[in-house]
């Protein structure tokens, strides 16, 4: 840690770093030293991976090369400091950015097709009466407006539910957020200008005796499209992989001798990548973003008779402003 001899620091600001430094002493005996306190240590915001940083960092070099601050005199560094700063925050102000509401907020509810599992059992993890399967997802059965509470059965909130049937372990059901968005500035293939969604909500899991942490993912999928081409057929297909750069940085509680719950909070950014959002057209002027929580795929329920998991998230997507739009 960096240490300052002898430093005097004005009365003034001694209040305001009292939280973040150890500061002089006011009266004797004087310890002329200033140093981090221990619990304001770290890296500030949000953690993210090594690839969103990086986009994170190209989103700043675009801003300050479309808005040049050195021209107006001001000083690039702390300029991009403090871009990057709010961007870290989930914090997107004007003039820097458009904030794009959603025109459609809808969920895709599905039901899996179920073949045997063909691959090798370790009996650390399974058991003769939860047998697994292999579960997989694509057409939804049907599309309905996303519930703000819990839902119905019959049009439950964004998640997934799986449960044991004669010995075997399978998904039940699937469903999947899918926002669509009107994008001020149309994208083209090989566009740099900063496109950027932040999520804040929460995942919650019930089980019978113990969780996983594949369970808390909050996985997100966009695709760019042109409204003259209209919706892409599959669309709404059912996404039901897994990322781990995805995860939620979480703790799980203990086994329990029954009704296991766990619940995460997730604050999250993510950069959409042009070039794996599009599909066909040149140019796109729709976003659509689908938000999931991946499904066991009849394989992660850590011998448990019945999980559900739900999520529900506030969605906002930024595309980044230049000096003339």
């Amino acid at each position: 840690m960096a240490k300052v001899i002898n430093q005097a620091i004005p009365p003034s600001l001694k209040s305001e770093y009292s939280e973040v430094l150890r500061v002089p002493r006011a009266s004797p005996p004087f310890t002329g030293t200033v140093g981090i306190i221990p619990s304001a240590r770290g890296r500030p915001g949000l953690p993210m991976p090594k690839a969103t940083l990086r986009y994170v960092q190209d989103a700043v070099r675009w801003l300050y090369d479309n808005w040049r601050p050195l021209e107006s005199g001001i000083d690039p560094a702390l300029w991009r400091a403090e871009r990057r700063a709010e961007i870290v925050r989930l914090q997107f102000p004007e003039p820097y950015w458009y904030t794009i509401p959603a025109t459609a907020d809808q969920t895709d509810y599905g039901t899996p097709t179920i073949d045997p599992f063909a691959g090798n059992l370790n009996p650390a993890w399974y058991d003769e009466q939860r047998y697994p399967s292999r579960c997989m997802f694509l057409n939804p059965a049907r599309t309905y407006p996303t519930p703000e509470g819990a839902g119905t059965p019959q049009a439950p909130r964004p998640g997934w539910a799986g449960t044991v049937i004669n010995g075997v372990w399978r998904d039940l059901w699937m469903a999947q957020r899918r926002l669509t968005f009107n994008l001020p500035r149309p994208a083209i293939l090989d566009d740099t200008r900063p496109l950027i969604a932040a999520l804040e909500g929460s995942i919650h899991a019930q089980a019978d005796f113990r969780g996983l942490k594949q369970w808390f993912a909050l996985c997100t999928w966009p695709r760019l499209y042109a409204e003259a081409d209209g919706p892409p057929a599959d669309l709404a297909d059912l996404y039901a992989g897994w990322i781990p750069s995805f995860s939620i940085p979480i703790g799980l509680p203990p086994e329990l001798p029954s009704d296991w719950t766990c619940t995460a909070h997730a604050r999250v950014l993510r950069v959409m990548n042009y070039r794996a959002a599009f599909k066909n057209a040149e140019i796109c002027d729709r976003l659509s973003l689908k938000v999931t929580t991946p499904p066991s795929g009849g394989l992660y329920f850590a011998r448990n008779d019945d999980v559900s998991v739900t999520h529900y998230e506030t969605i906002q997507v930024h595309q980044a402003r230049g000096r003339n739009g």
